[in-house]
């Protein structure tokens, strides 16, 4: 109690031993003021309803073996998908089930452009041309990608644009395929996020640092064009000239 003063409230939670009149009595000693918090009631916790509704259903399921309950698991989130009028969840879900080693494709074929880009996040979709397209769509307009959806969604770290930037950036081959993502990023990186979002795709594009002697092919030279007009500068400025013909 030495760090109790008078006026100070102590705030506890309704644990049996919390509950004591020694407990009380000696809050009140030293002039502070003691207060439970509310009854505890899952009715209030919108995630406890959630968790409730899942063991009903994995029980029902009668799943006993690890990987049944996880299939089990990745069904019902499916069956969730299919009937959520709400773009966010069947996002959510989208990420959920690429984290779980599943390719959701009905929801590669959602009708908002964003849970499809979350869809493709899917390392199972790893080489489908079809993910590959939904993922350059996206970032075409990184800004509009990330204002999608509030809040993070399960597995995102930072912007959503990061997260389909590493994605695309890490299955490509070649920039001129990839080539309308990489612009779009041009215009929306910044030093925060550069590491993230761009730099991978300048890698892509010159996997080797040019030299005054590189010949830069169309897709090369709009990438670098596109660089500079937005304020990177990924190599000597007066070398991105001269390749640039400037």
């Amino acid at each position: 109690m030495a760090t109790l003063a008078p006026g100070y409230v102590v705030v506890m939670d309704n644990l049996g031993s919390h509950k004591g009149v020694a407990v009380r009595k000696a809050i009140e000693a030293v002039g502070a003021e003691l207060r439970y918090l509310p009854p505890y009631s899952p009715d209030l916790n919108p995630i406890e309803q959630v968790f409730a509704k899942l063991k009903a259903l994995l029980r029902k399921a009668a799943a006993r073996s690890v990987g049944a309950r996880w299939a089990a698991l990745a069904e019902l989130l499916a069956d969730t998908a299919a009937v959520s009028p709400a773009s966010r969840e069947r996002a959510a879900i989208a990420r959920l089930l690429g984290m779980l080693g599943y390719r959701p494709d009905a929801l590669l074929r959602d009708a908002h452009p964003g849970v499809r880009a979350c869809a493709a996040l899917a390392p199972a979709f790893s080489g489908d041309q079809r993910a590959a397209r939904e993922l350059v769509s996206a970032l075409e307009a990184p800004q509009d990608a990330d204002r999608w959806f509030t809040g993070h969604l399960p597995g995102q770290e930072g912007w959503l644009h990061c997260d389909l930037a590493e994605a695309l950036a890490a299955r490509a081959s070649d920039l001129e395929a990839v080539l309308p993502a990489a612009l779009g990023l041009a215009t929306a990186s910044n030093s925060f996020i550069y590491d993230r979002d761009l730099a991978p795709f300048v890698r892509l594009a010159f996997p080797q640092a040019p030299t005054e002697r590189t010949v830069l092919t169309p897709a090369q030279q709009a990438f670098l064009s596109a660089l500079l007009a937005n304020g990177h500068q990924p190599f000597d400025e007066a070398l991105c000239l001269l390749l640039l013909g400037k």
